[in-house]
């Protein structure tokens, strides 16, 4: 059984705090002590506060400092006005933060659709490259709160922007590789993280590897891809390496993240089949730690689905590879194999060898030496062969 260390040293400190109280409620009172008992039971609050999720330094804008004394007022350009047959739309112009505090008096629980582009915080000091301003200030890499700071800024706006939205409204955001982890995590606090429906992945540069396109994920919400490969060159590992290369917004895991973490929604994993079923491997074993089983038994309990891509099937075609993979319950299975088996009810799909050849998975033809003489001296024969090892063979030859 595992030990939860932080509780202890939550429940050592509060015990602390108990004691001190105990100490001042018995001396004299006066106005000092009852400051005292309020300080710590403000402290004590803090200790038990909720642990799990985003920790970062909260920061106050200036436009907050303003919104404390002053509120927005909306005031109409009327030589903008585009007379659209009686049809209204606004575009309000001014701090965003403003906006939406007024607009959260006029509109709330009224948006269906709410889409924000905020800075990617990539610590560049351009709007075009996705630079952050905070405080009229552009935030740089050497700034040791650029992470605080973005997650002060859109915690503020995105807890306003949630008043806004209607009960089945959505809402779409932009985000690059810099905060894209940190603004899944402060939306599952703030919307709940059942509410992501998915995400949309766009391809911005076209490499040999992949075309230029649009990925939608949209359909993957609650869904784990496994991706089981053969046990041998560690195709596991160069498969995660080209999927963190080139889609870097999907978390993927190996078989050791796996039994530390287990499952999440969106998911891609890889899989060596060996650690599952070569003698002596213990994932599949009940022990201490949570094992493979289980953690597939608690991705089901949390309604996530598993798609498997078996990788050249053909090499673990067996009652126990079969086995394991029931484990996962899933309706989806992809097989992929150079000579598959015929299976029944399945839909094939056959990648023509040129298409293979293109995208350089296979090689047409390999050529060794082509232009390596036919006739050879005994001497130079004798010398070249023996870098290869063949010396013995040659010899036994010529003495025939």
């Amino acid at each position: 059984m595992s030990t939860n260390i932080s509780k202890q040293k939550r429940d050592d400190l509060i015990a602390k705090i108990g004691n001190i109280r105990t100490y001042i409620a018995a001396a004299p009172q006066d106005e000092n002590t009852g400051a005292l008992l309020v300080y710590l039971s403000e402290l004590e609050k803090e200790i038990r506060a909720k642990k799990y999720g985003l920790v970062f330094e909260e920061h106050r804008e200036g436009i907050d400092e303003m919104l404390a004394t002053h509120t927005p007022v909306m005031t109409e350009e009327k030589d903008l006005f585009i007379n659209n047959g009686g049809q209204l739309h606004f575009l309000i112009e001014g701090d965003n933060l403003a906006a939406l505090q007024l607009l959260t008096k006029t509109h709330k629980d009224s948006a269906d659709i709410i889409y924000i582009d905020p800075p990617y915080n990539t610590g560049k000091k351009d709007d075009d490259s996705g630079g952050f301003i905070y405080d009229d200030k552009f935030v740089d890499l050497t700034d040791t709160f650029i992470h605080s700071k973005w997650l002060s800024f859109m915690q503020k706006r995105l807890s306003i922007a949630k008043l806004l939205l209607k009960e089945n409204g959505v809402i779409f955001i932009s985000i690059g590789k810099e905060e894209f982890s940190n603004l899944k995590t402060l939306c599952d606090s703030i919307f709940g993280e059942t509410q992501l429906l998915g995400q949309i992945v766009r391809r911005t540069k076209t490499t040999s590897f992949r075309g230029n396109y649009f990925a939608l994920r949209q359909d993957y919400a609650n869904i784990v891809f496994v991706w089981l490969t053969p046990g041998k060159g560690e195709l596991e590992n160069q498969s995660k390496k080209k999927m963190d290369k080139y889609i870097p917004a999907v978390t993927t895991k190996d078989l050791a993240d796996i039994m530390t973490s287990g499952f999440a929604s969106g998911d891609c994993c890889f899989i060596n089949w060996e650690k599952l079923t070569k003698k002596g491997n213990n994932a599949l074993k009940d022990g201490e730690r949570t094992n493979l089983k289980e953690w597939i038994e608690k991705a089901h309990n949390d309604n996530i689905s598993f798609v498997i891509i078996v990788d050249e099937s053909h090499q673990n075609d067996t009652i126990k590879a079969d086995e394991i993979i029931e484990l996962f319950n899933t309706e989806k299975i992809i097989r992929c194999s150079a000579t598959p088996k015929p299976y029944a009810n399945v839909y094939h799909v056959d990648v023509p060898e040129e298409d293979v050849i293109a995208e350089g998975l296979i090689k047409k033809l390999l050529v060794i030496n082509e232009d390596f003489p036919q006739t050879l001296i005994y001497l130079r024969l004798r010398c070249v062969l023996l870098q290869n090892g063949y010396l013995s063979n040659i010899v036994k030859t010529h003495q025939k």
